[in-house]
């Protein structure tokens, strides 16, 4: 019910189809989200995040977006990790200022995370091909404020 919703902090929706009815309002008081092999819409999804306004910890395993960008459109200001792990998506776009710890596994995308003064640390495992110089040039302007990279990827040096 609506009133449930709003005292709801924690939520873990696995195997699951998700399409939000008409008159959804997310989870205002949402502070742990995992979503495990969820089928869902971008724009069902990006309704859902964008609204989740205390946001703290964002885990997306294995959701289908059918190659769409995994957006939200409004800031998340408390969102401090966020983890995003083999999903069919063809971009990641995020406005986190607070972000502290990214975790990727998937094949290469492009990915901003807005000013995410914050983030610390940042694991990047990227399936297939990357050139050395999109690592050495490219990496840095995207994540501009790391201070722990790691990175797992077959590089080519062309």
């Amino acid at each position: 019910d609506g009133e449930s919703i709003f005292r709801l902090q924690q939520l873990q929706l696995s195997f699951v189809s998700f399409e939000s009815p008409s008159n959804f309002c997310s989870f205002p008081n949402l502070k742990k989200l995992d979503l495990h092999v969820l089928r869902v819409t971008r724009a069902d999804l990006q309704d859902m995040l964008s609204n989740c306004f205390n946001l703290e910890w964002l885990s997306i395993v294995r959701c289908h977006l059918d190659g769409a960008q995994l957006k939200v459109v409004r800031p998340l200001p408390r969102l401090l990790y966020l983890h995003v792990t083999y999903c069919d998506i063809s971009g990641i776009e995020f406005i986190a200022v607070n972000l502290q710890t990214f975790v990727y596994r998937g094949r290469s995308i492009p990915f901003h995370l807005g000013p995410a003064l914050a983030l610390k640390d940042a694991s990047l495992d990227f399936i297939g091909k990357m050139t050395l110089e999109f690592a050495l040039t490219s990496l840095p302007n995207l994540l501009p404020s790391v201070q722990n990279l790691i990175l797992h990827s077959i590089l080519s040096i062309n």
